[in-house]
């Protein structure tokens, strides 16, 4: 759904502890000639960003690892001077 309403989605492989970036390409059938979407994921050279509308959604069961690229995850995005003690708390709250 939020591919096609064209937000970025990026997912965390627990198996290779990466992030990734999912891409929509689209391309017209040859026989059909409807056209058809296609999504891969590619490595994040970067640090994703998250945004005020951002959702996340999980595995009931993380590793360490998870928890700490998502804690980071959170840190990049909304740790500033003006609310680290509000995100530490609410990290808190999650058990990360």
């Amino acid at each position: 759904m939020a591919l096609d309403l064209e937000k970025d989605v990026y997912v965390y492989d627990l198996r290779t502890s990466e992030w990734f970036h999912a891409e929509r390409e689209y391309d017209v059938d040859r026989v059909s000639h409807l056209l058809k979407m296609q999504t891969t994921f590619n490595i994040c050279l970067t640090q994703p960003r998250l945004n005020q509308s951002s959702a996340v959604v999980g595995a009931k069961r993380l590793t360490p690892m998870a928890k700490n690229a998502i804690k980071n995850l959170f840190h990049w995005t909304f740790c500033t001077p003006e609310n680290t003690e509000t995100m530490r708390q609410a990290l808190k709250e999650f058990d990360l």
